[in-house]
């Protein structure tokens, strides 16, 4: 596994070291198409569009408390309060939407790649031994054999070396990634329908699809 150089925990992408949807475009080039997307980013849509009904509805709570106050009603100065309530978790959601921003998933011939801000994780698809949403913690390793999925995608390679990245970050579902991911690992014919990796052109630079809770195939 290739580490840009980073912390090693930042946002929710951990390594820890031992010692877009592929959408098929119209041209092909080669055995493979040259305009599939291979990065993945997730969509900042619903969190906006929660954003602006928070404000909508803070405008008007507000309009109607400062309405009542003219009008002499004492209950509008609890309207105003009440107001201000949902600006924080207005704050809140346009501060995750930047967070998303920061998240990209990359799938080429020869590398998966997670990019998380300044930290960029590479990992050969000939390196990866496991990939699983199960529970990793030493508490799950004492419940063995009960399996507990989670939300957070571990990528073990043969190094020892993992990798950990929460799908939905990226705009998949859990499960069509971790399935994705070991298609890509163990079928060569499928790896070889992506585009090889160009350092020239860096991840954050590329189109990417976004989406949420996308199911990426091949």
């Amino acid at each position: 596994m290739h580490q840009a150089p980073s912390s090693a925990a930042q946002n929710g992408v951990l390594v820890h070291q031992r010692p877009n949807w592929c959408v098929r475009g119209a041209g092909k080039t080669g055995e493979g198409y040259a305009d599939w997307r291979v990065v993945f980013s997730r969509s900042p849509r619903s969190t906006l569009f929660l954003v602006l009904w928070l404000v909508v509805a803070a405008l008007a709570t507000a309009s109607l408390g400062v309405v009542l106050l003219v009008v002499g009603q004492p209950v509008g100065i609890l309207l105003v309060v009440l107001a201000v309530l949902p600006v924080p978790l207005a704050v809140q959601q346009c501060l995750q939407a930047r967070h998303f921003a920061a998240f990209r998933l990359g799938l080429f011939s020869d590398r998966l790649i997670v990019l998380a801000g300044p930290q960029e994780c590479q990992v050969p698809w000939a390196d990866i031994e496991t990939a699983t949403l199960g529970d990793t913690s030493e508490w799950a390793a004492v419940a063995w054999p009960k399996v507990r999925l989670t939300g957070r995608l571990t990528v073990r390679s043969a190094d020892g070396s993992t990798l950990r990245f929460r799908p939905v970050e990226v705009g998949l579902a859990p499960i069509a990634c971790r399935d994705l991911v070991l298609q890509l690992r163990d079928d060569e014919p499928s790896r070889l329908r992506l585009p090889a990796y160009d350092p020239a052109l860096p991840l954050a630079r590329r189109p990417a699809r976004s989406g949420e809770q996308l199911q990426p195939l091949l």
